[in-house]
């Protein structure tokens, strides 16, 4: 938006603009969205809706989400940004020394030393790294 452009979305803890936020949670047994008014110094609760996963026949936990979360954008109302919680179950943090610098190699390589680390296969995952250190001498970076 134009707004963005000229001015902060927020100043500390004061937001400039009336901003509504959809947070999703992915629990085992439903799914949760709350909707929280931000507006000004205040952050209020509108709404907490809750939608079940379906037991369908055979369905697995993934189509029983996709299902629950279709069914929840139909209750939602209009939201400035979505926020999604993940379990920690689902998440795996690693840290990597590869022998080499330059980011190009690093997003090419990283799939090929992640996969055998991973509880699951990696077309399950998505993946990120971040630099943080970078070694130009050892040509080491650490991600």
């Amino acid at each position: 938006m134009i707004k963005r452009l000229f001015l902060p979305e927020k100043i500390g803890s004061y937001h400039l603009f009336t901003k509504r936020v959809v947070g999703i949670d992915l629990g085992a047994y439903s799914i949760f969205a709350t909707i929280v008014l931000l507006k000004g110094y205040s952050r209020i609760i509108e709404k907490v809706i809750e939608e079940p996963l379906v037991v369908e026949g055979g369905a697995t936990y993934e189509e029983r989400i996709i299902h629950a979360l279709k069914m929840l954008t139909h209750r939602l109302e209009k939201y400035d940004e979505l926020c999604c919680i993940l379990p920690s179950a689902q998440i795996v943090f690693k840290t990597i020394t590869l022998p080499f610098t330059g980011l190009k190699k690093i997003k090419m390589v990283v799939p090929f030393e992640v996969e055998p680390l991973l509880p699951f296969t990696l077309d399950q995952a998505v993946l990120d790294s971040i630099i943080t250190r970078e070694d130009t001498e050892k040509q080491q970076t650490d991600i």
